[in-house]
């Protein structure tokens, strides 16, 4: 019998109006016809149809107040989705989107909300002429992933109908008073939206030593021309072209010694020479522009959208909630995903792998005060260290308190924005000990903590890494 996974929260659950990347994918079907345009100028990279269960041997992974929901069908939408996002999304996540498209599909027709077949060819025909694609390109890239024309009129036909459902209960409620206007200008008057920060402009002539840096610098001191300098030494190839001119930027925006050097500087001074990790800078500062706050005139018509926008997804996701307390809903989301002999406390959550360098990525999230993770980090740790050091994987243990990752020997301060996202998105909780093993196995807590036994947690984990190990075919290189 599976323990109960020993965590620690570390963290209040995200409120609701907090950004959730699942919800994009709300009516991922209405998502699926707009990709599959895409894919008809583009080539796409949609599985092929041979890849595909057979419809004769179909299982229903969910039924919502009776419509059955098919496991083919989730299967093809999470094939369309573009290669370069696969990695961040799961079945269960689009089986959940898809629940919740047939609930406001089904109250849209409950109150009385149709779409002609007028209003459906009429979208589908605005959208060829926009994509600048003809009905025949279009009917051979979805022969070509096992589609037809009347399946993409059916997707357009629910998103008709939900869109009619939402003007009605949704966007109806969403315009917001002058009250609330003033109160998010109020609010955010240290964002960029409202407050521009100083901007600096600059110009430098790049070279590879110092040496030449100095006697370029002694030039311009002699009255060169720095224009003609730049094009003469200058190894920023961009910048040249405009006389070194790197334009307007704001702090931060520049490496830290460039940065540093250009914000401490005022028009008119001599240049100087700084050091970065790309070579030597002769760096002059050419132009200040002082902080400006702009009116609540001047940014009414943004923030009347920004709040707009945040009511419309507040109503929808309470519409969702409604709709879901009173509907019988069933699921089987287990069949989704083909789990692995030997795994029993870790969850399969998806079929793709995510790797870098072509190398499956193993995480995982802890605290230095929490015990559970005292318990099991310094195996993992040995045995993450060992995996790398015989190049089968990447990996990386997040001391989310400290920000460190504990495999190297640096000692960091801050967590990439790309590694945090993964914890916020899969463990929302914020539950720790967190393990997410290529992307497709996840485990909140340890599972063998309750029988002391370390060694079943090695042999777990490596039962997970041979299995992430043993099928490329399934690999996604993740994007920076």
């Amino acid at each position: 019998m599976t323990q109960k996974p020993k965590t620690v929260k570390i963290r209040k659950k995200q409120q609701r109006k907090e950004f959730n990347p699942t919800s994009i994918f709300l009516g991922l079907a209405i998502i699926i016809a707009v990709v599959v345009i895409y894919m008809a100028l583009s080539d796409g990279d949609a599985q092929d149809s041979t890849d595909k269960p057979a419809k004769a041997k179909d299982q229903v992974v969910a039924t919502v107040n009776g419509e059955k929901i098919y496991k083919s069908k989730i299967d093809e939408q999470y094939n369309l989705i573009p290669a370069e996002i696969r990695a961040l999304i799961t079945k269960e996540t689009i089986l959940n989107r898809t629940i919740d498209e047939v609930l406001l599909v089904q109250e849209a027709k409950a109150k009385g909300f149709t779409a002609t077949k007028q209003e459906t060819e009429e979208l589908i025909q605005i959208l060829l002429i926009q994509n600048g694609i003809t009905e025949d390109m279009l009917n051979q890239q979805l022969e070509r992933n096992s589609m037809t024309m009347d399946d993409l009129k059916e997707v357009y036909t629910k998103q008709i109908m939900i869109t009619k459902l939402l003007n009605h209960t949704v966007m109806s409620r969403a315009a917001p008073s002058e009250d609330e206007l003033r109160e998010y200008y109020e609010r955010n008057m240290e964002t960029s939206l409202i407050t521009v920060p100083i901007q600096i402009r600059a110009r430098h002539i790049l070279v590879n030593n110092e040496t030449l840096a100095q006697e370029i610098l002694e030039q311009l001191k002699d009255g060169a021309d720095f224009t003609e300098l730049s094009d003469q030494y200058s190894t920023d190839t961009y910048a040249k072209q405009n006389g070194g001119d790197l334009g307007f930027f704001q702090e931060g925006m520049m490496v830290q010694p460039f940065n540093d050097a250009a914000f401490s500087m005022e028009v008119g001074d001599e240049p100087q020479i700084v050091e970065t990790n790309f070579g030597y800078h002769i760096l002059e500062v050419t132009g200040k522009q002082d902080a400006e706050v702009k009116t609540f005139d001047e940014v009414r018509a943004t923030i009347e959208q920004l709040v707009k926008e945040d009511k419309e997804s507040e109503i929808l996701l309470d519409l969702i909630d409604e709709l879901r307390l009173k509907a019988d809903i069933k699921m089987n989301s287990e069949l989704l995903v083909e789990q692995t002999e030997g795994v029993e406390t870790f969850s399969k959550v998806q079929e793709t792998v995510c790797t870098q360098d072509g190398k499956p990525v193993l995480r995982m999230y802890s605290t230095t005060t929490c015990p559970h993770c005292a318990w099991i980090k310094e195996t993992v740790d040995t045995l993450f260290s060992d995996l790398v050091s015989e190049g089968k994987v990447v990996a990386y243990h997040w001391e989310v308190d400290t920000k460190d990752n504990t495999l190297t020997e640096e000692v960091e301060t801050a967590i990439p924005q790309s590694e945090i996202m993964h914890f916020i998105q899969r463990n929302p909780e914020g539950f720790v000990p967190f393990f997410y093993l290529g992307c497709a196995y996840e485990r909140v807590g340890n599972g063998y903590e309750n029988e002391n036994s370390l060694d079943k947690e090695v042999e777990e984990i490596s039962t997970v890494v041979e299995s992430l190990l043993s099928d490329t075919s399934n690999y996604q290189e993740e994007t920076a």
